[in-house]
């Protein structure tokens, strides 16, 4: 439920075509915590491991405390794409070039449904792990998560020294002026190709 993205109903759909009792709402929230965060734990051990690889491959010889300069690809994507990026919810994520693997992840959330429901209410919000961490527009998040990635690295033993990625300015504007002005740019063969396209349509 948690990777194809649906929600109660549509997997209770899913389960009732395969003549199996449906689950309460509820339920399916409990379990989902549960698993969450041992999803998140793993997640974290594969971003740490992967980053040790990128580095081992970018400089074979480096020493013990040594900071490695890497290339990576970098983009970020949301819940909903609107008018705007109106969207709650974004994740941006580092992959190390020569190891494919990702290398940084990280969310922002403008929302906390515990939290919404206790400020209705005008009560005190049960304790909980509040993921609420942004309060800008949603364009800005991408932007933000690229810094967040770029200066953990270092923990890692290595350096954001080229972003591969789309044509966004921002993104590399944000880290050029937080991060490292000489961070190099690159500009991915899909991106490159989808612009190309729509520059020789308009030529017509």
């Amino acid at each position: 439920m948690l990777h194809s993205g649906m929600g109660p109903t549509a997997v209770n759909h899913f389960t009732t075509t395969l003549n199996i009792p449906s689950y309460h709402h509820k339920s399916l929230k409990r379990r989902e915590r549960e698993i969450g965060t041992v999803i998140e734990h793993a997640a974290k051990r594969s971003r740490r491991e992967k980053a040790r690889e990128e580095r081992r491959l970018s400089d074979p010889h480096a020493g013990e405390g040594a900071i490695v300069d890497i290339d990576v690809g970098y983009d970020g994507a949301w819940q909903k794409r609107g008018q705007g990026h109106n969207s709650l919810t974004g994740v941006g994520h580092a992959i190390g070039v020569k190891c494919g693997g990702v290398v940084g992840h990280s969310t922002r959330n403008k929302k906390c449904r515990t939290c919404d429901s206790a400020k209705r209410k005008g009560t005190e919000a049960a304790p909980h792990e509040c993921r609420a961490n942004w309060e800008k527009s949603a364009k800005a998040m991408e932007p933000d998560i690229a810094v967040e990635l770029a200066n953990g690295a270092a923990a890692d033993g290595i350096r954001f020294a080229t972003v591969i990625g789309n044509d966004d300015s921002s993104t590399i504007k944000k880290l050029r002026e937080e991060v490292d002005s000489t961070i190099a740019k690159w500009s991915d063969i899909t991106h490159a190709k989808q612009e190309g396209a729509g520059c020789s349509t308009e030529a017509f």
